[in-house]
Parts: structure tokens; sequence; C-alpha cells
């Protein structure tokens, strides 16, 4: 199940059903992020890893339904709901990103505008008027989706490349880092970034621990 951002604290529901021969059942499990996140902080058996995960991604679903862009998608009271909600969970908990906003706006005059997209895959978006643009991370090339929209071309990374948490380059000159998105913009937006910059490198983090049981 995909979950946009301003989404992600609904209650969901699973209906499951087993049938054998003439008997059929069926049971009605209910979830939540939130909940789960709540569950796991409490759990002595939980990994850092898994707890800095948890705490990151309720900061971040905090962020993105106080942000003002989205304050559309939820009632003033859903807002409320959710915020008193997750303050619950990790009361003020802020994460801190690894990298700052040192490089903001170092594009090379490559990149004429930068989005962060709240949709159910969430992503970052790099207009410009290279349709060709590389993106790379530490030397690697990036798996990009290119497009157009009213805003202009764009190379899209998506929250599933981890390359988010780096800095990225570009292939014909400047570089950017997803803290820097909302340098000089207002606190709900400076938030959003910095939220959303945490729970990629935390994923990043959990990723590499599961693997490294493999």
């Amino acid at each position: 199940v995909a979950l946009g951002s301003t989404d992600a604290a609904k209650d969901l529901k699973l209906v499951a059903s087993v049938k054998t021969g003439e008997t059929e059942a069926t049971a009605t499990f209910t979830f939540s992020i939130p909940k789960y996140a709540a569950k796991l902080l409490a759990d002595d058996g939980a990994t850092e890893a898994e707890q800095t995960l948890a705490s990151d991604v309720l900061a971040y679903i905090k962020a993105a339904y106080n942000y003002a862009g989205f304050a559309g998608h939820n009632t003033a009271s859903e807002i409320a709901r959710v915020n008193a909600l997750i303050d619950s969970i990790i009361g003020d908990y802020v994460g801190t990103p690894t990298e700052s906003g040192a490089n903001a706006d170092n594009n090379g005059g490559v990149v004429t505008a930068v989005t962060l997209n709240l949709d159910s895959t969430p992503s970052i978006r790099f207009y410009t008027t290279n349709t060709s643009l590389a993106l790379y991370a530490n030397g690697r090339k990036l798996n990009t989706v290119s497009g157009t929209d009213a805003n202009g071309t764009y190379a899209q990374l998506d929250v599933y490349a981890y390359a988010l948490a780096e800095t990225i380059t570009f292939g014909n000159g400047g570089s950017y880092h997803i803290s820097s998105f909302a340098n000089g913009a207002g606190a709900n937006e400076k938030a959003l970034a910095n939220a959303f910059v945490k729970y990629v490198e935390s994923a990043k983090a959990y990723r590499e621990q599961e693997l490294a049981k493999a």
C-alpha cells in the first residue's frame, strides 16, 4: 500500500478472508504507521536503527501535515489531531540531518528549480532545460525518471533512492543537497526538508543493517 505523506497518519483497514471447503472466515485488522511506530519505540528488543527510523518517520509525517503548501489536503482539525498524536509518541523530537544546506543553489545554472513531491512515492524533482541531465552521488550515476509538468522538464529521484541523503552532483556542473531546499524559506518548508532528509538517512541506515544480516 502506498500512502501520500499527508495521509500517512490515517488508519488502514485490512480485510482477510480464508476459505476451506464450504467454510469461509473473514477478519478485519486495523493498522496505522503512528501506532506501529509507538509499539516499536516501546520495544526493548528493537535495534537503535529501527527506533531511530520510527522516530524520523513520525517527524516527517508531522512536517508533511504542517507543510503550508499541502494544508489544503487536510482540515485544520486533522492537522491538529496528527500533531497531538505524534507529539504524544515522540515529544519534541526533531532529527538533525548529517549534511547541512551548505551548497544551497550551487547548481551551476543547470537546474532552474527544485520541488518536493509528497504523493504516494515521495520524490525530489530537478527542473532543467537539459533533457539528458545525469545525476550522480559519490561518483555513481543515479536512476531517474524524466517528465514534464506545469513547471517544466524535470529529472526525478524518489525516496527509495537512498542517494537523497547525499549530495547530488550534475553531469555538467554544480551540486545540490536536499536539505538546502528550504534555505531562506518559511519554518514549515525548512522543517519538511530537514525531516525528509533525516528520514531518508535513517531508512538507509536501517537498510544497511538488514543487508548486513544476510
